[in-house]
């Protein structure tokens, strides 16, 4: 799971730094000088988002779950509480 989540956001980072070049690249100016302008913050920080949303999305529209989905309706309030699993716990 956690390599699926890593290979998503490592595509949302480069098709967002594609998107941002190819938008905002002056006829004057090379792409590299454009790329090196982009803050990392905001790539880290838009790509998490657009993550979120798209997690959100099918979480929501998924029919699987309904059960899970009483106690946790939102992906991003889920991921703030801090909930500790083992094997041995119960809820």
């Amino acid at each position: 799971m956690h390599t699926y989540i890593h290979t998503y956001i490592r595509t949302c980072i480069h098709t967002y730094v594609r998107t941002y070049i190819q938008t905002y690249t002056h006829t004057n100016e090379s792409l590299t000088e454009d790329y090196k302008r982009i803050p990392k913050s905001v790539v880290k920080r838009e790509s998490e988002e657009e993550s979120m949303r798209k997690w959100q999305r099918n979480w929501t529209q998924t029919t699987k779950g309904s059960i899970t989905k009483e106690y946790f309706p939102n992906v991003e309030e889920r991921l703030k509480m801090k909930i500790n699993l083992t094997q041995n716990s119960r809820l």
